[in-house]
């Protein structure tokens, strides 16, 4: 579902944010098999398991460190995946929305964030809402059958909020947020 929204063209820049074990990373990079992936983990054994995953992937490449410090540093994406973010995700969200303008290209980017709670997703819609884009906010639910006295029955895990927004290119300098000061 998450790939599918980002929608990575072949010679698309994707970025994963908070990769974990680099599984959007190296199915974006197929699918970008002209571009460039970029994927960054704060944690550097999740990260160690994301390039062992990606080892055969050439296109995907995987950073070590915090995604706020390493994001201004990475070619402008035309894709961005947040997945995660915790406390930070309202900057990780901005700073994604300013890097998707910056691309010259009349496709619109793609902004796609799989959040595990929803405090977290009502954080990055309001980033979005503040923007002034549109944005699309679904459930995602899995359960796994188990053995429930004898019978096979259904055991919830839990859901994850994915949210994704069509970004239009535009400069840094136009991007502004409700609340902010005029520049």
């Amino acid at each position: 579902m998450v790939v599918a929204a980002l929608d990575p063209g072949p010679e698309d820049v994707v970025w994963d944010v908070g990769a974990g074990s680099g599984s959007v990373a190296i199915e974006a990079g197929r699918l970008a098999r002209r571009g460039a992936v970029y994927a960054v983990e704060r944690r550097p054994e999740r990260a160690e398991q994301a390039r062992r995953n990606a080892a055969r992937s050439w296109n995907v490449e995987v950073l070590t460190g915090e995604a706020l410090e390493l994001l201004p540093t990475l070619p402008a994406p035309d894709a961005a995946f947040v997945g995660g973010g915790g406390e930070e995700i309202a900057g990780l969200i901005e700073l994604c929305l300013v890097r998707l303008g910056e691309r010259c290209c009349p496709v619109r980017g793609r902004l796609v964030a799989a959040l595990a709670t929803l405090d977290s997703a009502l954080e990055a819609a309001n980033v979005l809402r503040r923007a002034g884009l549109e944005w699309r906010l679904s459930q995602v639910s899995v359960a796994r059958a188990r053995e429930l006295g004898g019978r096979l029955g259904w055991e919830a895990l839990n859901p994850v909020h994915v949210l994704s927004a069509r970004v239009p290119r535009f400069t840094p300098r136009n991007l502004r947020f409700s609340g902010d000061p005029e520049k």
